[in-house]
């Protein structure tokens, strides 16, 4: 298996990189971006990146200037999600300028009973064959939109839907 990984620690090398959210020069690709990825000449983050794992003071430098108490000594994890939301907003993180919280515990039907208008919290199970109306939040979890405590870049054309307790969150509120 051959994988087309971004080298990012050299023995004999220190390299610079863009920051998520700064413009890549005319003559730039997305090698000068920290993230690998651009979109509308801006280094990006794409869908369902973790954000959590990406704003972590122990992986990046992105949230470097964050008092001391507003991040887990332990894991480096920043503690506040909505200020994990704030900053990855006001950066411009991602790409689709969306974001959202993993769904793998959501409000979902329970097989069987699609018919009800009663919801049941629990670990998203698909079925593979289309169903219940659980394969969407299956879906979102297989392409990577995973643990409840984790933030994520989403698709652009991703929405809120209050029924399952998936709430997607558009960036140019912050902006």
């Amino acid at each position: 298996m051959n994988l087309n990984l971004k080298t990012v620690f050299s023995p004999d090398t220190y390299t610079c990189c863009l920051g998520v959210g700064e413009e890549v020069p005319e003559d730039g690709t997305a090698d000068d971006c920290c993230s690998g990825y651009i979109n509308q000449k801006r280094c990006a983050l794409p869908d369902y990146t973790n954000l959590s794992v990406y704003f972590n003071v122990y992986v990046t430098t992105e949230a470097h200037d964050l008092k001391p108490g507003l991040v887990d000594e332990k894991t480096g994890y920043i503690k506040n999600p909505y200020l994990l939301e704030r900053i990855a907003c006001v950066k411009n993180a991602c790409a689709s300028n969306k974001l959202a919280r993993g769904v793998a515990i959501s409000n979902l039907k329970v097989p069987g009973h699609e018919d009800s208008t009663i919801n049941v919290r629990k670990f998203v199970v698909g079925d593979g064959i289309g169903s219940n109306n659980n394969n969407w939040a299956a879906s979102l979890y297989d392409a990577g939109l995973r643990w409840n405590n984790q933030i994520y870049c989403v698709p652009g054309n991703l929405v809120s839907n209050i029924a399952t307790g998936l709430s997607v969150i558009d960036c140019s509120i912050f902006q």
